[in-house]
């Protein structure tokens, strides 16, 4: 129940929105296989991403429609201020704290994926501070969920220049299935952090189609 009405609130929020994201982001979307991976999820997935700006959720709500996304957000975000509470908490997210070690939020999110939702994250866990060095490490907690649910993880990348006169670029990858990487001789921590490196690749790889 939880999930249906974060999926109405945000579709409330990509209707009303919609005008300002087509004249102001305008972006311009890339596929690395569109017949296999398009802009329309289908089943459950973990979708993951680089992280650019606190704007990067609201972006992918447009950027992927139709399905309610249930973002991993840091704890510290509900207490800005009142407004961004209240979006965030019609959102559904799923908050981490980052002061104490919290690792409640992977047993709620593969609870929603084994409902066959669709969990968003942005492994880098912060925004860099340096544009050389993004985009940052990617923490594994995504490939544990992955495997343990046998969930297939889709990279994004976003330029994320939204509200600025050149066009947002956007790349879609095609899924990636971590159990199908996994090296059974090597440890479970090696492998995540490997097949972590692994989506982070990707990602990169895709924002550097555009430059092809």
């Amino acid at each position: 129940m939880r999930s249906v009405g974060a999926w109405f609130f945000q579709l409330f929020v990509r209707i009303t929105g919609y005008p300002f994201y087509r004249f102001w982001v305008n972006p311009k979307y890339r596929y690395e296989d569109r017949k296999v991976q398009g802009r329309i999820i289908k089943g459950k997935a973990i979708i993951v991403s680089n992280h650019t700006t606190v704007w990067d959720f609201g972006f992918w709500l447009y950027a992927l429609p139709l399905r309610a996304h249930r973002c991993i957000m840091a704890d510290i975000l509900r207490h800005m201020n009142f407004f961004l509470t209240l979006f965030l908490t019609l959102n559904q997210g799923i908050f981490v704290s980052r002061r104490v070690q919290d690792l409640g939020f992977i047993k709620k999110c593969e609870t929603l994926l084994n409902k066959g939702g669709v969990v968003q994250v942005f492994p880098e866990s912060r925004i860099a501070d340096d544009e050389k060095d993004r985009p940052l490490p990617f923490k594994p907690s995504f490939v544990h969920m992955a495997l343990e649910t046998r969930t297939p993880i889709i990279p994004l990348y976003s330029s994320g220049n939204y509200f600025k006169k050149e066009r947002t670029r956007v790349a879609i990858g095609k899924p990636i299935n971590a159990w199908e990487l996994y090296d059974e001789s090597k440890s479970r921590k090696e492998n995540l952090l490997d097949i972590a490196e692994i989506v982070r690749r990707k990602v990169i790889e895709l924002g550097k189609s555009f430059e092809a």
